[in-house]
Parts: C-alpha cells; sequence; structure tokens
C-alpha cells in the first residue's frame, strides 16, 4: 500500500495505484465550431495535498475545483476540423513522502461532425512556433491587437461573450481594441505577412462595416472570409513564437449553444 503525506488532517490509504480519472465527455454529436467541454474527476486521498490534474494537449481554458473527497477539472474549448480524430489525456499526479510522483491518466478521442455553415480559411505564414487555438463559450464581442510599432504583430487576445481569451503570442504597450456591439459579428479577416517570418498586419472587419486596422501594410496580403453568408468568425489557430505571431488561419461559423459534458 501506498500513503500519502502525514501531515493531512486526513489520510487515506489506498492499494497500488490511485484509480484512473474519470472523464465525462460532451453528448454527441459534436459540431464543429461550436464551444464544448471536458470534465475529468480524480478522487483525492489527503485533503491537504489534493492530485494536480492537467490536460494533453492545453486547447484551452481549464479550471479546477476541490470538493470533499474529489478534484475536478473543467477544459472548455472551441472544436474545429482540427481536432477530429485527435486524443485528449486527462491526468491526475498525486505526490507520496518520499518526494516521488504517482500519475494516472485517462484519455478521450475527439470525433468532430461537420457544421453547414462552417469553413476554413487555411493557416499562412512561417508556421514556427507553439501551436494555439482561441477558445470562449458565446460570439466574439472584443478583439485586443499587440504591435511592434512600425514593425510586426506580437499578439492579440479574443473575448467571447463577457470573458476574454487568454493572450496569444507578447502583450507589449498598450493594445489597440475593438468592442463590438450587441448582434455584430467579424465577418472578415484581412492583413499583410511575411512568409519568412511575422504577421504585419492585421484587419478585423464586422457586419456594421466597421474595422481595427492594426500593424503595417508590408509584404504579402491575404484576406480571409467565411463561405457562407450566416457564418462569422468563432476562432483563430495558427503558431507564435516570443517575439510575435508567425502564421494564422480563421475558422468560421455560426454559433451554437455549448455542448455539455456526459459521464463516460
Amino acid at each position: 500500500c501506498l500513503g500519502l503525506h502525514s501531515n493531512c488532517s486526513k489520510l487515506v490509504w489506498y492499494p497500488g495505484l490511485p484509480d484512473a480519472p474519470r472523464l465525462t465527455t460532451p453528448k454527441e454529436p459534436v459540431v464543429e465550431g461550436t464551444p464544448v467541454e471536458l470534465g475529468c474527476s480524480a478522487p483525492s486521498y489527503c485533503d491537504t495535498h489534493p492530485p494536480t490534474v492537467t490536460w494533453t494537449p492545453a486547447l484551452g481554458l481549464s479550471t479546477q475545483l476541490q470538493k470533499k473527497n474529489t478534484v475536478t477539472s473543467t477544459l472548455t474549448f472551441n472544436v474545429s476540423h482540427l481536432h477530429h480524430g485527435n486524443n485528449v489525456s486527462c491526468t491526475a499526479a498525486y505526490y507520496i513522502p518520499s518526494g516521488n510522483k504517482t500519475v494516472t491518466s485517462t484519455r478521450y478521442q475527439l470525433s468532430i461532425s461537420s457544421n453547414e455553415y462552417y469553413s476554413y480559411s487555411p493557416a499562412l505564414g512561417s508556421g514556427g512556433g507553439t501551436p494555439f487555438v482561441t477558445s470562449g463559450e458565446g460570439s466574439i464581442t472584443g478583439v485586443k491587437v499587440w504591435e511592434q510599432p512600425g514593425n510586426h504583430i506580437t499578439g492579440f487576445q479574443l473575448r467571447y461573450g463577457t470573458r476574454w481569451d487568454r493572450a496569444v503570442g507578447r502583450v507589449v504597450h498598450a493594445p489597440l481594441r475593438l468592442d463590438l456591439f450587441e448582434g455584430e459579428t467579424i465577418t472578415q479577416v484581412s492583413g499583410k505577412y511575411r512568409s519568412a517570418n511575422y504577421i504585419y498586419q492585421l484587419i478585423f472587419v464586422t457586419s456594421r462595416g466597421r474595422s481595427l486596422i492594426t500593424g503595417v501594410p508590408f509584404e504579402t496580403s491575404f484576406n480571409f472570409y467565411p463561405e457562407h453568408a450566416e457564418a462569422e468568425l468563432r476562432l483563430l489557430s495558427g503558431r507564435f513564437d516570443s517575439n510575435g505571431i508567425t502564421s494564422l488561419g480563421a475558422h468560421w461559423g455560426v454559433f451554437q449553444e455549448a455542448t455539455g459534458p456526459s459521464p463516460t
């Protein structure tokens, strides 16, 4: 048997490895361009030293909550065709008195159904660095962009509903910002890029004809827009490095209510 920390207010002994985390998965079908939630629950054998629950890959925003003898983590992200067939793993790490770590995990394979209003503007740019996919619940209601004055785009951030997604790339100085009106959507993303390194200009155009123009008009032009008139910008994907955004693609669709998790 393995015993956990002796300074627990309640010490629990268990035979061998701890139980694997329990996943709650979205009700199928999961439709591309919509927000979904994955839940992961792991038993806690010590109330003062609960397990650390992580997701691989980190596709979106995750939150963790401890309640009685269970730690639950929820992962929220927008799905696209890029996720179809990919595996998502939930891992629970337990630390024992010897200083060693005991790890258990559970895996789930994503199956994404097509959305009749979904379309994808393929990523362009050098493609170096760390991949990203924005994520949030609701339509996009705000945009922030950071730029190196007279140079390339260093980072950006999208707001879904009332909540800002995590910033992508490098945050420098004060951002340029666009707040959308109720019912207003983003219907076009355009700009300039240099294939050897960075995105140099980003322009967001809304359904009301308003626009946010950032960066400098340098190098090759691009223009992203949906294939369906009813669609709006749902998420951006691409790559970034320590200096800025190296590649960018756009995903379009119609917002649908989140698909909640169901126990597996």
